[in-house]
C-alpha cells in the first residue's frame, strides 16, 4: 500500500471527503430548526463512520489539525489502538469496502505515528 506525506490542509480535505463519500448520505437532509438532529429518520450511524471518526481524531493527535489541539502521542495511540481491536472484533463480519478502510487506515495512521514519534520501525 502506498505512503504519502500530506500536510495538514491536505489531511483534513482528505478526511472531510471521505466522511462526505461515507456518510455525508445520512446528513442529505438538515433537520427543522428546534428538530433533534439524532431523532431524524436520515441521521444514521455506520462502521465507516466511526472509523474515520477514531482516524480523524488520531490524526489530529498526531499534529495533522489546524494547530488548535497539540500533539499529544498517548491518545493519537489510544485511537489507533481502538481502530485495530474494532477490527479484530469484527473479523469476519465486515464487507469489502469496510474491510479494505479499516486495513488502509491502520497502515496509514501507523506509519504517521513512527513518523511522528521519531520511532524507528522495527
Amino acid at each position: 500500500m502506498p505512503f504519502w506525506l500530506v500536510d495538514a490542509d491536505f489531511a483534513q480535505s482528505c478526511i472531510a471527503a471521505c466522511l462526505h463519500a461515507s456518510i455525508g448520505h445520512a446528513f442529505a437532509e438538515t433537520p427543522a430548526h428546534g428538530e433533534d438532529p439524532m431523532e431524524s429518520a436520515t441521521a444514521s450511524v455506520d462502521f465507516s463512520g466511526l472509523i474515520l471518526g477514531l482516524c480523524s481524531a488520531a490524526l489530529s493527535y498526531l499534529g495533522y489539525n489546524d494547530g488548535s489541539i497539540g500533539k499529544n502521542l498517548i491518545l493519537a495511540r489510544q485511537n489507533i489502538d481502538i481502530i485495530e481491536m474494532l477490527r479484530n472484533k469484527t473479523k469476519g463480519n465486515l464487507n469489502d469496502e469496510e474491510k479494505t478502510l479499516i486495513e488502509e487506515v491502520l497502515f496509514d495512521l501507523k506509519a504517521k505515528f513512527v513518523e511522528v514519534s521519531g520511532a524507528k520501525k522495527a
